[in-house]
This record gives structure tokens, sequence and C-alpha cells, in this order.
């Protein structure tokens, strides 16, 4: 079987309720210490599903960070996992009405089941990708819900109150870009070149403080106005090539 046929067939079984949309991660189990029960939807990033006949890219504001992204580390590079991805991001491209009622059903069935685990339930709409109309779309239907996303845009979006948006600098942004958003409460993420589990530059980076991104995802209980630092992950290629383009930032 092709890939193209594999991938057809995820699209169906989703259309008939045969697969979940939502799934966990392990950044996401981390964040059970905080009270919360993390569930994310994992989407194709920028143009990885257009080969496959998608109709636009998932990351309006992607630039050298395609190169970089989380896709081509651990458990999301594994093909199985790949067609996935790109089985329900056409089944939302193709299939609108029916992708956001099966989000709808999974996100009640998963709300009710954290109340019963004693937690709160929180939801990452955009593990890889940044579709921001779908994911306010979502965060509006179910205002009990904590949402959270990490978006590449760099000026502040607007979203329901149960939406927590930290900014992803790229290597295009200007230091008054980042200064301008943390200045204002907002919180901004940096890529920094450090390795795993190495000390991050906590005090400060260019005046402002530093606060260590990989410890949980629940981004929504950050203190306002500060750098949200994670380490730069993946393939010796796209780590690479983040740092040549400046992505990674060097410390």
């Amino acid at each position: 079987m092709t890939d193209i046929d594999t991938i057809e067939d995820k699209v169906q079984r989703l259309l008939h309720d045969d697969l979940k949309l939502l799934s966990r991660n392990a950044k996401l189990t981390k964040t059970d210490t905080t009270g919360f029960y993390v569930m994310g939807l994992n989407l194709s990033p920028a143009k990885e599903h257009m080969q496959f006949g998608g109709r636009r890219t998932s990351c309006a504001w992607a630039t050298q960070c395609q190169f970089a992204c989380l896709n081509k580390s651990g458990m999301n590079n594994i093909p199985a996992h790949v067609l996935t991805r790109v089985a329900k991001t056409l089944f939302l491209e193709r299939h609108p009405d029916e992708f956001h009622a099966k989000v709808d059903a999974e996100l009640a069935r998963e709300a009710f089941r954290a109340r019963r685990r004693g937690y709160s339930l929180a939801v990452r709409p955009n593990l890889l990708s940044d579709r921001i109309k779908m994911a306010n779309t979502i965060a509006e239907r179910h205002p009990t819900v904590q949402f959270n996303d990490y978006t590449a845009s760099p000026v502040e979006l607007p979203g329901p109150d149960n939406m927590y948006r930290t900014y992803s600098r790229k290597e295009t942004w200007t230091w008054e870009q980042v200064a301008g958003l943390v200045q204002r409460g907002l919180n901004v993420s940096v890529v920094f070149d450090v390795k795993r589990g190495a000390p991050l530059p906590t005090e400060s980076w260019c005046g402002m403080r530093v606060i260590d991104g990989d410890t949980h995802d629940a981004r929504w209980t950050d203190p306002a106005g500060v750098i949200v630092g994670l380490r730069l992950k993946g393939t010796k290629a796209s780590m690479q090539n983040a740092r040549n383009s400046g992505f990674a930032v060097a410390v």
C-alpha cells in the first residue's frame, strides 16, 4: 500500500469516527502536575501535507523554523505518525463540519474523563501547526476548557478569554518586535542553542527575564512579560539549519 493510499484510508476512517483527533505526547504529560490534563491536536505543520493534496499551508508565518520543526524529531518523525497527522489535516480541509463535530465530541468526553481523575481539561489545538482561526473557533465553543497556543505571528492576535497564546520568535524578527510584545505583557518563546538538560540563561536575555519552557506546557500559568526559553531539538541536520539561519539563539 502506498503512502497516499494509507492517508486516504485514514481520512475515511476519521470521517466514519474510527480514529481520534486528540492525542497526548511526553511534553503534555508533564503538565499533569499542574492539575490540568492536557490534550493536543497534532496537524501537519507548514506545507507537509500539501504534497498529498493539501490546500494551504498550516503555518502562515513559517520561515526557517519549518526546517527545524519538531515534526522532524522524536515520535513525530515516525512514518506512521506523519501519515496520521497528514490525514487529520486533509480531513479538516476537506470535511470541516465533520472535523469540528468530531473535535467537539472528543472534547466533551475528555472533559468528563479529566473531571473523574480530578483534573481540569486543557487543550493545545496547534501542536505543530499554526491555524489561528481553527483554534479560536474551537475555544469559543468550549468556554470551560483552557486552551494553550503558540503562534509565529509577530503581532498580538485576539482570541476568546480561555485562549492563551505564546508568541514564537523567528529569525526574521527584530529585537524591537520581541521587546514590544514583552513590554505589553505578552510572552515570547525563544529557541536557545543549548544541550538537552543544560541550563538556559534564566537571569535574562537582552534584558528580558527568561523562564524554562521545557519543564511543562501550562503556558497560561507563566508570569506575564517574559521570554519562554526552549532548548534546540531535532535531527543533526535540522538543528544545524536552525543555527545557521539564526532561528536558534547561541548563548
